[in-house]
């Protein structure tokens, strides 16, 4: 398992991502991270020196460990960051209140403020980089199962080293098979453009697998890899995630659930229907009909489905019959 071109043994790291909305202190504007693409941290956050090209992560938040990845590279610069401090006794652990007013309350020295200081500090910003190697679990997990893995109790750090031997054999995963082991990349490039990017989607995810396990709603049992998790409603209108308005789907029936050409009716036996050029696929004929695979208990909310059904339809009857290649501009994202 040694890193042939480090020249070392690649450690083991768990690192933590939290989303804006779940954050419980207010000192510093948090981190821009990508979970399936990079980690962000700075040299405030303890063992940020340490993590290097060739080492083994796990990303969790709070509730669920989300996947794991090799670090590919890792990228540092200088700069600064804003650091909030509470008025009265300068610490940065105060809480933001939504409902109440003031906006800040301090734990430490129970001043309640709407205005913060805020000082420039100078830190090392580090990117960590393992797009090409990032796997999702397929499974929910819950975080405190890495526990017996930790070498240290520091439970308050954001990285946290692990032995790689606990990690194997916690989480059953083949780390000496390769899939993770770094090697060179092929030289590409990037443009820039801008990005909207769904926060809190692998924590979605991670409870949808939780909720249904690895089975498509339509097409029943799945590898998780190839599994979605879907909003039944527009989340660029409702940019929320509500779990009795989502469903797991494979990817290429999430797809076309998008498009619309796929629906679910809810007030027909919760039956699967495609569009009407997609019947001559006779994949998708033979699920054309059938019932979701969800038990009762957990049924989605059926007015997302109702609306979704209702402008399908009406795409359908509008659009006539066209070659299953001749598809639809998107017209839900």
């Amino acid at each position: 398992m040694a890193d042939e071109i480090l020249g070392r043994e690649p450690k083991g790291w768990s690192l933590l991502t939290v989303d804006p909305s779940e954050r419980s202190f207010q000192g510093n504007d948090g981190y821009d991270d990508d979970l399936s693409g990079h980690y962000s941290y700075d040299s405030e956050v303890s063992n940020s020196g340490h993590v290097t090209p060739g080492d083994f992560v796990v990303l969790r938040d709070k509730k669920f460990l989300l996947g794991a990845a090799c670090v590919e590279e890792v990228r540092r610069r200088e700069g600064t960051k804003l650091r909030k401090r509470c008025p009265s006794c300068r610490s940065t652990k105060f809480n933001s209140r939504r409902t109440r007013s003031p906006r800040y309350h301090c734990p430490r020295c129970q001043a309640q403020f709407h205005d913060v200081l805020v000082e420039d500090v100078a830190v090392t910003r580090y990117v960590a980089r393992y797009a090409s190697t990032w796997r999702p679990f397929d499974r929910a997990v819950p975080a405190n199962v890495l526990e017996p893995a930790y070498q240290a109790r520091a439970v308050q750090n954001a990285i946290r080293e692990l032995r790689l031997d606990a990690v194997r054999s916690l989480l059953m995963l083949d780390i000496d098979s390769g899939w993770w082991t770094y090697t060179a990349t092929i030289a590409g490039g990037r443009s820039q453009g801008v990005v909207w990017r769904r926060v809190g989607q692998q924590r979605f995810r991670a409870e949808m697998l939780l909720r249904f396990g690895a089975r498509c709603a339509v097409s029943g049992p799945s590898p998780a890899e190839a599994l979605e998790a879907a909003h039944l409603y527009s989340y660029a209108k409702q940019p929320e995630h509500l779990l009795d308005g989502g469903l797991m789907l494979r990817r290429d029936l999430h797809a076309l659930f998008d498009r619309g050409l796929l629906l679910i009716d809810p007030d027909n036996g919760w039956c699967v229907e495609f569009a009407p050029e997609l019947k001559d696929y006779p994949a998708l004929a033979a699920l054309d009909g059938t019932p979701i695979d969800v038990p009762d208990a957990l049924l989605p909310s059926p007015g997302p489905l109702r609306e979704h059904a209702a402008r399908a339809r009406e795409s359908w009857h509008l659009r006539g019959r066209h070659r299953a290649d001749e598809l639809p501009p998107v017209w839900r994202t």
